[in-house]
């Protein structure tokens, strides 16, 4: 994996190098450090990246400059993007430290704070599920090594595009089952107690149609919840319409909402479970549901290995906790979503302390 790092303070006098920038990266192979300078290098800098696979975004730049590089996973969608955040006085809750990583699109984050018993600065890395790949530790040579195999690992992950095939379709209207998600995205909410502005925790639900759409069904289509909608409010409007073909590297939509980020997942599923007609996905746990094996992130391919290992190709009704990430239940009845107990994921989850 190749690697650059930008840190330290970029201003318009030459700005300086940070010193936990230096330490944390000295001596480590295929890592490019930039560390401190001027802010049109930074600008110069901000629009070379496409040659990295992963990109570390460490600089502190003043709030009175223009704001014209916060968007590096807008620029470079495929690559892993690495932000931070300084959190040394502790005025930044959790909640809010995700959020920031959402609003970012990033797929690590690394937050710096302040050990209250000794004064000395220390660093974590987390994703934005609220997941620690390396808990607090003062050794930053190690906490760039956790952060770097994960970021690796994120490389490894196989992802699908979605591609739209033409106008919406209208869904059906199963009032019973848009009925049961709103409440169920309620106890979401609830149990995860996200920041204000967060909407995007409360995981996706989709359905097969059923009767009365003989030619939805008759296409192969399901349907899946809009991308990023907050479930708690969602109707009809809210789905839309995937045909369960599909090709290796991409999936199909109608209309102009892109589906939820697990869809490609979802259809798989779909396909392999025939007797599965509902899923509900979220980011909390389902008790007495067995657990996958691997952390992986959402939309990756790989989830659906992890999913059909536990379970029989003609099963129907069952549950899945998804480690790191949440949880699935797949169902061939509605009556069967309404029976399932759903605890929350600990914030933050720590699978990885430090060594």
């Amino acid at each position: 994996m190749k690697t650059i790092v930008i840190g330290g303070t970029f201003d318009n006098q030459g700005g300086h190098k940070s010193k936990i920038i230096a330490n944390m990266f000295a001596d480590l192979e295929n890592i490019y450090v930039v560390n401190g300078g001027h802010y049109e290098d930074l600008v110069r800098i901000y629009k070379t990246l496409g040659n990295f696979d992963a990109i570390c975004w460490f600089a502190n730049v003043s709030n009175d400059m223009p704001k014209e590089l916060r968007n590096i996973k807008s620029l470079y969608p495929d690559k892993i993007v690495i932000h931070s955040k300084r959190n040394t006085d502790g005025q930044y809750k959790l909640s809010y430290i995700i959020n920031h990583a959402l609003k970012l699109k990033s797929n690590l984050l690394l937050e710096f704070a302040k050990d209250t018993s000794t004064g000395r600065i220390k660093g974590r890395v987390l994703d934005p599920l609220a997941v620690v790949w390396c808990d607090f530790t003062e050794d930053f040579k190690h906490l760039a090594k956790a952060m770097l195999k994960r970021a690796s690992e994120l490389t490894r992950f196989t992802r699908s595009k979605s591609v739209c095939l033409g106008p919406e379709l209208e869904p059906p209207n199963i009032t019973k089952f848009y009925d049961i998600i709103r409440k169920y995205a309620e106890i979401f909410h609830e149990m995860i107690n996200p920041d204000k502005v967060v909407t995007r925790f409360l995981g996706n639900a989709s359905f097969r149609c059923q009767k009365g759409f003989p030619s939805f069904r008759a296409g192969g289509n399901i349907f899946v919840s809009r991308r990023n909608i907050d479930k708690r409010f969602i109707g009809r409007e809210g789905f839309v319409a995937v045909p369960l073909k599909h090709e290796p590297d991409c999936i199909f939509y109608f209309g102009e909402n892109k589906p939820s980020v697990d869809t490609p997942v979802q259809v798989r599923l779909y396909n392999h479970f025939k007797n599965v007609n509902y899923m509900v996905h979220s980011h909390v746990y389902i008790k007495d549901a067995p657990f996958t094996s691997t952390p992986i992130p959402c939309g990756a391919l790989e989830e659906f290995e992890e999913i059909t290992a536990l379970a029989d190709a003609a099963q129907a009704n069952f549950c899945v906790n998804l480690i790191g990430h949440g949880s699935l239940i797949l169902s061939k009845t509605t009556d069967f979503l309404k029976t399932v107990e759903y605890y929350a994921r600990p914030a933050p989850e720590i699978l990885r302390p430090p060594e």
